[in-house]
Order: structure tokens, then C-alpha cells, then sequence
């Protein structure tokens, strides 16, 4: 390409899919970071080949990580957001809290697979989360 020549910008897309598997999920504390973004609510959906833990030395947010195991279904509900000052600074926000952005294939429950962006971990972690979902656990603790 010669400097003469104008190269097209990629295309920002109006909308992205988001799973939220944990404090951003409908009636958890940071829900309302994305609450005013949500353009459709799909609802319920596994995270293929993950496992949710505690976040490292107490449990005050999960933390989503590749397990390499096909069978590990990580829980968490699915929304498409606008791409929104409000959304990017969300995403911004898990970022510099040290969450890498990822495309992941989740499932609906009636098995339909779709692509949809998660925040994903590669650092140390602690325990478990019960039944890979953080829904299942009493959450009110992670304030104390």
C-alpha cells in the first residue's frame, strides 16, 4: 500500500454479545453497569470448556477460567448490549481489573451454540464456585 492510498477503518459494530457470569448478572450488585445497554436478554447460557472460581484469598468476585475440559459448563446469562460509552466502560473496567477480553462458544439451553464475548482470567485464583454458577452460592458475602 503506497501512503497515497486510504485504507478503510474496520466497521464498530452497533451491538455486541456479552455473557455475564457473575456480579454483572441480572440481580447481582454491578448489574446496573450494563442494565441501561441491554438491547435483548437471551437469557441462560453455558460457557463451553470453563470453570468459575473465587477470586484469589476470599470470595468477592468470580473469576472465569479455560479449564480444557469440554464438560465444564461455566453458568451465566447472555445479553446483547450497545456499544455504548456506558458498555465500553464496563469493559474498560474488567480490563484493568486484569480480565481478558475473549470470544467463547456458549449454549442456550435448547442447545443452540452461539459466539459471545467473555471475560476470561489467567492469574491465580481460589476456590471453586459451587455448581459453576455464582448464582448458586449466597454472593452478599463477597461485600464483607
Amino acid at each position: 500500500m503506497s501512503i497515497n492510498q486510504k485504507q478503510e477503518a474496520p466497521a464498530i459494530p452497533d451491538t455486541i454479545l456479552f455473557v455475564a457470569y457473575g456480579t454483572l448478572r441480572k440481580g447481582e450488585t454491578l448489574h446496573d453497569w450494563i442494565e441501561d445497554s441491554i438491547v435483548k436478554e437471551f437469557g441462560p447460557v453455558v460457557v463451553k470448556g470453563a470453570k468459575l472460581y473465587f477470586s484469589q484469598n476470599h470470595n468477592h468476585y468470580p473469576v472465569l477460567v479455560w479449564s480444557g475440559s469440554i464438560a465444564d459448563k461455566a453458568v451465566g446469562e447472555l445479553y446483547e448490549l450497545k456499544v455504548n460509552d456506558d458498555t465500553l466502560a464496563m469493559l474498560r473496567m474488567e480490563m484493568n481489573a486484569g480480565y481478558t477480553l475473549n470470544e467463547a462458544s456458549v449454549e442456550t439451553p435448547d442447545g443452540e451454540l452461539l459466539e459471545a464475548t467473555v471475560c476470561t482470567w489467567k492469574y491465580e485464583h481460589g476456590k471453586e464456585v459451587p455448581n459453576n454458577d455464582w448464582c448458586s452460592v449466597e454472593t452478599r458475602e463477597w461485600w464483607k
